[in-house]
């Protein structure tokens, strides 16, 4: 698993376990490099949910798989509950499987579900969100404000999740009246107002609290504007771009190869409802541009933007879709293709989450950690070699996710040591080598004899 993934697993376990807090959940037991005891990298909702599932299950190694996994389902559901919304009462209502089919062929989706990265859970809130908000902006009258007020809250939530990024559904009712010719642009402009104005007394609300306060401050000032002055992960600002279309490639060729099928088999075009297709890919591009404004980038980071990607694509060949169906299948075959295509889905996420354990990306890694896990106490402190300490956050990961093992990232000698086998780092004269089963890529030490530190 990613090493984000197993750091967000083993600060939500942490939070179940009674360490930390609801504004301050805890990644180790010693403060950062910054002087932090507790983790601001994100905001906490994504944590404390994920931490209910420990709650609820235990600490097993599977319960972020299962977290992960739900989150997987819910979001096809979403994406397919969106699609309906848009075209019921019309055949194309009987296709909400192709969008979810597009969104499962970009291949960042099955690796965010199989990686336990806070996007999924913000995914959900900003698919909700969408869905309430264009049910506002496509009701008359009062009825549209409760839909309104329930869209902000969503986005509220989704802010909570990871942060600034959750923020680009405000932009629905604007991008609304764009994709339909201006259409109530006057109201729908209002309802852009009064979405940031909700989520904005939200924050209000919750600086209220100083718990909460801190938190949010501390997570603004050395996460986002530091991510934005300083941190860079990528040589180009418009990496994401770039990743966006590789994302793309695999649903526009299907898309493609869709609609020149279709009209083979139909001399007379369909109709493309390109006012659809120009709202969901500026919507996608809303929540895809803004991140060009830090060099901290990562190609998970377009997750929540893309199932709306996958929706323009459908609605680009649905009528296609249906042609094609039409001739091949009888209506009683086609109900129970619904059936197989909608077991095919969810067999593709249960097989992306299962796959986990098959082929492990840092095996050596793994097995040295399980090696050295249990002759360190469970919730120790451990010292290692400078290159462990600044390098190797996969590791502390693992360490911490796997045996509560937090490492020190001062130089002070804690009685364990840790060093990379292929480190030229001189260890201290007064530790020993720990007689363990055979390590691939670390060594273990001990300030003690091998025979104390080994019972």
């Amino acid at each position: 698993m990613f090493q984000d993934g197993q750091w967000y697993a083993a600060i939500s376990r942490n939070l179940a376990d009674g360490d930390g807090t609801w504004w301050k959940p805890i990644s180790g037991w010693l403060p950062d490099h910054r002087g932090f005891d507790w983790f601001y990298g994100h905001p906490p909702l994504a944590i404390w949910m994920e931490s209910l599932c420990f709650t609820l299950l235990g600490d097993s190694l599977y319960v972020e798989r299962a977290y992960s996994l739900l989150l997987g389902i819910i979001t096809a559901l979403l994406i397919a509950l969106a699609w309906r919304q848009i075209f019921k009462g019309t055949p194309l209502s009987a296709f909400a499987w192709l969008p979810v089919l597009f969104w499962i062929l970009m291949p960042v989706t099955s690796w965010s579900i199989q990686n336990n990265v806070l996007e999924n859970t913000m995914t959900v809130f900003i698919l909700m969100a969408a869905i309430a908000c264009i049910g506002a902006v496509r009701t008359s009258g009062f009825r549209s404000w409760p839909l309104l007020i329930a869209s902000a809250i969503l986005i509220f939530l989704a802010t909570l999740a990871k942060g600034p990024v959750g923020l680009f559904p405000l932009a629905i009712p604007v991008l609304w009246s764009l994709a339909h010719r201006w259409h109530q642009w006057l109201l729908n402009g209002l309802r852009c107002v009064v979405l940031s104005v909700l989520v904005a007394l939200g924050y209000l609300l919750l600086t209220v609290d100083p718990s909460a306060r801190e938190s949010l401050l501390v997570y603004w000032q050395e996460q986002v504007v530091f991510s934005i002055k300083n941190d860079s992960t990528v040589g180009s600002r418009f990496y994401l771009l770039y990743e966006w279309l590789l994302q793309n490639i695999i649903p526009a060729l299907t898309a493609g190869v869709m609609m020149l099928a279709g009209w083979r088999l139909k001399t007379e075009r369909a109709t493309i409802r390109r006012n659809y297709v120009a709202f969901f890919f500026l919507f996608a591009a809303c929540g895809t541009l803004p991140l060009l404004i830090s060099m901290k980038q990562r190609w998970f980071y377009l997750s929540p933007a893309l199932p709306f990607a996958a929706i323009g694509f459908a609605v680009i060949c649905a009528p296609a879709a249906s042609v094609i169906l039409e001739s091949a299948y009888s209506r009683m075959r086609w109900r129970g293709l619904n059936l197989v295509t909608l077991l095919l889905i969810m067999g593709s996420i249960a097989f992306s989450i299962a796959s986990i354990g098959g082929v492990k990306k840092d095996s050596d890694m793994l097995h040295d950690i399980h090696v050295i896990g249990p002759v360190v106490a469970t919730d120790s402190i451990v010292s290692v070699s400078p290159g462990i300490r600044w390098q190797q956050w996969g590791f502390q990961a693992y360490l911490m996710r796997y045996y509560n093992v937090s490492v020190d990232v001062a130089e002070s000698n804690r009685r364990f040591l840790i060093t990379d086998r292929a480190s030229q780092w001189a260890v201290p004269d007064d530790y020993f080598t720990v007689p363990t089963d055979s390590l691939y890529r670390y060594r273990l030490f001990g300030r003690e004899t091998g025979e104390e530190i080994a019972r």
